[in-house]
Parts: C-alpha cells; structure tokens; sequence
C-alpha cells in the first residue's frame, strides 16, 4: 500500500475516533494523547468533522423536507379524488314489498331515487390545508410587511 494512502486511512481512523470521543465529551489534550498527535491536530480534525457533520446535517434535513413534501403531494391527491366522487349522483334504489293477513305478498313497489350534490366540503378544507403546507414547507407564505407612517401636522 503507497504511504499517502496509508496516512490517509490512518487520518480517516483518528477523525472518526475524535469525533467520537468529542460526543463522549473527551477533551481536546486528551484526544491528542491518545493518538500521539499535538492539539492543533486534533483542532484541525474536530474542523473536518464538524463540517462533515453540517453537510450530514443538511442532507438528512433536505431528505426530510422531500418526504414531507411527498406524503402531503399524496394526501392531496387522495382529497382529489374523494372530492371527485364527492360530486358524483347518489343513486338510492328501493324495494318495498306489503304483506297480507295471511304473510303472503299483496304489493310490491321498487324505485331509484337519484341525489346530486355540490360536494363535500371536508375535502376541499383537506386540500387548501395541503396547500398551506407545501407554502409553509417551501417558504412562499413569507410575513407581509406593513409599515405604519405617522405624520405630525
């Protein structure tokens, strides 16, 4: 193995036991005793790791924010749909039979009954609700800026 390659693993190893023993709360001397190296080693370790951890950070936070964005696109969808078949007619068949003395059938009556709607409005609650959440999320609903003037006469 070339000896770059080999101090760079060896580096590798020491970043992830500082950093490692900086989340057990171990001290930067000694850190630096354990591996034989000077404090301002392990100062330049502890950087490289914190900006690892930063862009660990926002990946995990940029994944999170997609999912979220995920589930309520598919909520939404969902309330569509529901809100579709919200609009459809009602269609109500009925059957009705009498019976006489005797529990035999004298008359029977069937008919449909047929309801349109205007929808329910549930659904569409459902849907600006997924709405204020994508603007919120994706930082379009910013605070409106007022300012107040006041002139003195």
């Amino acid at each position: 193995m070339p000896v770059n390659k080999a101090r760079a693993i060896a580096a590798e190893a020491r970043r992830q036991a500082v950093a490692d023993g900086t989340i057990r709360g171990l001290s930067g001397p000694v850190l630096a005793a354990q591996w034989h190296v000077s404090r301002v080693q392990i100062h330049r370790d502890l950087k490289i790791v914190r900006a690892l951890w930063q862009q660990q950070a926002t990946l995990a936070i940029e994944q999170r924010i997609a999912m979220e964005i995920a589930t309520i696109d598919k909520v939404q969808a969902e309330a569509f749909a529901a809100w579709a078949r919200s609009l459809e007619a009602q269609r109500t068949d009925t059957a009705e039979t009498e019976m006489g003395d005797d529990n035999t059938p004298t008359r029977s009556r069937a008919g449909t009954k047929t309801v349109t709607t205007a929808g329910d409005g549930q659904w569409l609650t459902i849907i600006l609700s997924c709405v204020d959440k994508h603007c919120r999320i994706l930082g379009v609903d910013a605070p409106i800026r007022a300012e107040l003037i006041i002139r003195e006469e």
